[in-house]
């Protein structure tokens, strides 16, 4: 019978195996660290690109902060620019009112008939003294003062004879009192009308 002694070549097969496995684990751990190196390094460079972002939407954002105080300031300029002209619409609302019908009172005077000598506005009334050659003149003035759409009535005070020595003749005095209407409520009465047509 015929021995052989297999031990050797179980040894040098056994010291392949764990050669064969070492190499494995090896191979897999550098695999493995490889993979982590990458990982990290992309993880760092996406770090990097959150905070480069951030520091540029940061620096948008304070723009842009600017910005909105600037138009946050104009805005405010604006609101108090239109409340100013608001205010002037107002005043000149009011304003041209009595200037329209002073001068229309001064154009209601008859011509080398009638001269005023004083003319005084309280609210909706207002009181002309004057003189005129006659009664006629002062009837005259006051039916041209009716026709004046601002004007709701005309009612004579007072009217005497008075005499003027420098001309050597008599002229009247009188005292008139002129109820007015807003120009406000003759703009509405004007678009009542135009309704109705």
């Amino acid at each position: 019978m015929i021995k052989i002694n297999l031990l050797p070549f179980r040894a040098e097969r056994k010291k392949e195996n764990i050669r064969r496995e070492l190499s494995v684990y090896s191979l897999s751990m550098v695999f493995l660290f490889t993979l982590l190196i990458y990982f990290s390094i992309a993880l760092n460079n996406r770090l990097s690109n959150l905070q480069t972002e951030r520091a540029n939407k940061a620096t948008e954002l304070r723009r842009y902060s600017d910005v909105l105080k600037k138009i946050k300031s104009i805005k405010k300029k604006e609101r108090e620019l239109k409340s100013k002209i608001n205010t002037i619409r107002k005043i000149a609302s009011t304003k041209h009112g009595p200037v329209e019908l002073f001068d229309k009172i001064a154009m209601a005077i008859p011509k080398d008939q009638l001269w005023m000598s004083s003319l005084n506005q309280k609210h909706n009334l207002v009181t002309i003294k004057g003189y005129a050659v006659n009664n006629d003149a002062i009837a005259l003035y006051m039916t041209n003062l009716e026709k004046i759409k601002l004007v709701s009535s005309v009612d004579l005070i007072s009217s005497s004879l008075k005499p003027m020595k420098e001309h050597k003749m008599n002229v009247c005095s009188f005292t008139l009192n002129i109820k007015t209407i807003s120009p406000k409520k003759t703009a509405k009465k004007k678009g009542h009308n135009r309704r109705k047509r």
